[in-house]
């Protein structure tokens, strides 16, 4: 039997979304959260890991100096990722939403627009990050010890924007279709380079902290490019063709109006560590900001399991939303919220059992002497405590996490964005600062990890209590346009 041109365009359709596409408006929520989270959850620990590897490497071989100059550059470029990532959940949620209610066009333009938009806007902001890296160190008031290897660091992480908005892009929009192990294939690459490029460039050339920037910047670029190779060959949805690289003004503004709060909840997050930054330098100069650099890399891994949990129950939940199923989108978050709390309990437990093994992965007094070997000394007296205090944040996040996770996923934002800010800039900044350093309490660095720790005990609590409200079942988006 002969198949008309139409049929054929029809089957090929078909074919497509049995390859990218995953359907997750029936099933089982279990078998369906656990199969999707698990390859984000390795592709963040992944992601996770090269961030760490370049602390790690630094501190082995150039000592604590080294680790803050690249924990302050490092924050930086962390903040510029945070935005990015906001307006990528913009377009997954839309990717995810289309994907529910059977919309293959909507999902075309949308993708088309995000690349599009994206490729400009990582150009203006290399250029300008350029200009501007000297004076945001200053205003940080990173000490002079620290500097250069600071600067040299963010300069470097300036020229790979690019690639971390082209990798960003490409998996939040595989994630909104419902396949979670690509992205993880292009990130394991990623790692792999990376790991590799530290260690010849930082312990073989001695090209301390700018060694480890340029590891990373190769590593995105050769995964990004990658992934768009594997993604032309394959009869993606979109096919990267100049001509075809458009912006919708309709699709953008969706893209903004869902993935704006996002952006600013994100770069909340990231001010306020940058804020933390500033009371550390303040407090301790080099030794605040190594183990504050050190107690955030921790907690990377720690919340891992409360963000790869969130980010799923975020595109499962928007395609079961935008099918109306809005029993088995609360349903998923509550079992997400239980997979992220018992992985991390774990996490939990490790940190507090072997802190000081824990701070020996970080930094190594055998290379070091004068000057670097004092800063060793400073950092290893409170640096057991310090994390202990830190890892606290764990068990709270999943649930500020996973609530979150839900209301991104209906296009509530907004939400979001506003209990993200209650806790960084009500609980989390202003708590650092009273425990460290005013109203008697003078408890130094270590008032800054306990802020760390127990900062979104409210958060989590006003998630759970919007969630139960029902509010986040009122549609945002008109997922049939």
């Amino acid at each position: 039997m002969s198949f008309s041109e139409t049929d054929k365009q029809d089957k090929g359709v078909k074919v497509l979304m049995s390859k990218f596409q995953k359907d997750y408006t029936q099933g089982s929520v279990v078998k369906q959260l656990i199969s999707f989270s698990l390859p984000f959850l390795f592709s963040n620990l992944l992601q996770a890991l090269y961030s760490v590897v370049d602390m790690v490497v630094v501190g082995q071989y150039v000592g604590p100096v080294g680790v803050s100059g690249v924990q302050i550059g490092g924050q930086v470029t962390m903040l510029i990722t945070n935005i990015v990532t906001g307006f990528v959940v913009g377009a997954t949620v839309l990717v995810a939403q289309y994907q529910g209610a059977k919309n293959n066009d909507g999902q075309k333009k949308t993708i088309s627009t995000l690349f599009t938009f994206f490729a400009f806007v990582s150009v203006g902001l290399t250029v300008l990050m350029i200009l501007l890296n000297a004076p945001i160190l200053r205003l940080l008031g990173t000490d002079d010890i620290s500097f250069n290897e600071a600067y040299n660091y963010l300069l470097c992480c300036s020229f790979g924007y690019i690639f971390i908005f082209g990798y960003n892009a490409v998996s939040g929009i595989l994630r909104g279709m419902g396949d979670s192990k690509r992205p993880l294939w292009f990130v394991a690459i990623a790692t792999v380079t990376n790991i590799i490029l530290d260690i010849v460039f930082v312990k073989y050339m001695g090209m301390r902290s700018l060694g480890a920037a340029l590891a990373t910047v190769v590593a995105q670029g050769l995964s990004f490019v990658l992934s768009m190779i594997y993604l032309k060959r394959s009869d993606f949805i979109f096919d990267f063709k100049l001509k075809s690289f458009k912006i919708y003004k309709d699709k953008l503004n969706l893209i903004f109006k869902i993935g704006c709060p996002s952006a600013v909840q994100f770069s909340i997050t990231g001010l306020s560590f940058l804020a933390l930054t500033g009371i550390s330098n303040a407090i301790a100069g080099t030794v605040g900001t190594t183990l504050l650099g050190i107690g955030q890399k921790l907690n990377t891994f720690g919340i891992l399991p409360c963000i790869a949990l969130s980010s799923s129950i975020s595109s499962m939940a928007g395609q079961n939303i935008g099918a109306k199923k809005y029993d088995r989108a609360k349903k998923t978050m509550w079992i997400g919220m239980g997979f992220a709390l018992a992985l991390s309990v774990v996490v939990f437990g490790l940190v507090n059992l072997f802190p000081n093994q824990i701070m020996g992965i970080f930094l190594n007094k055998n290379s070091l002497s004068g000057t670097d070997l004092e800063l060793y000394e400073q950092c290893v007296e409170i640096g057991a405590k310090y994390i202990s205090l830190c890892s606290f944040d764990y068990l709270f996040a999943c649930v500020f996490f996973c609530t979150n996770g839900l209301a991104t996923g209906s296009g509530h934002t907004m939400f979001s964005l506003v209990n993200s800010a209650i806790n960084a800039f009500v609980f989390r900044v202003p708590m650092a600062y009273i425990f460290s350093m005013s109203w008697g309490l003078n408890m130094g660095l270590t008032g800054i990890a306990a802020a760390m720790g127990f900062a979104p005990i409210v958060s989590a609590i006003i998630g759970v209590v919007y969630i139960q409200t029902g509010r986040w079942k009122k549609s945002k988006i008109a997922v049939t346009e």
